[in-house]
């Protein structure tokens, strides 16, 4: 594996914990302040945009292989 698919793998790995972190923060706000709170909104549009980074990172990564 070259040094380039090395460091693309670390950041996808990155972007799949902050989601998964951002997941579970998700679940606890909307638990327990509801699912129309804003700071619930605020944390599913930082997820949308952890989301669409990963989907990006990995399109790109398809179309150069």
């Amino acid at each position: 594996m070259t040094a380039k698919n090395e460091k693309a793998k670390v950041i996808l790995l990155s972007l799949l914990k902050s989601i998964e972190q951002k997941r579970k923060e998700l679940i606890s706000v909307a638990s327990s302040r509801g699912f129309l709170d804003d700071k619930t909104i605020k944390l599913s549009q930082e997820l949308d945009v952890l989301i669409n980074k990963l989907q990006k990172k990995k399109r790109n990564s398809y179309i150069k292989n």
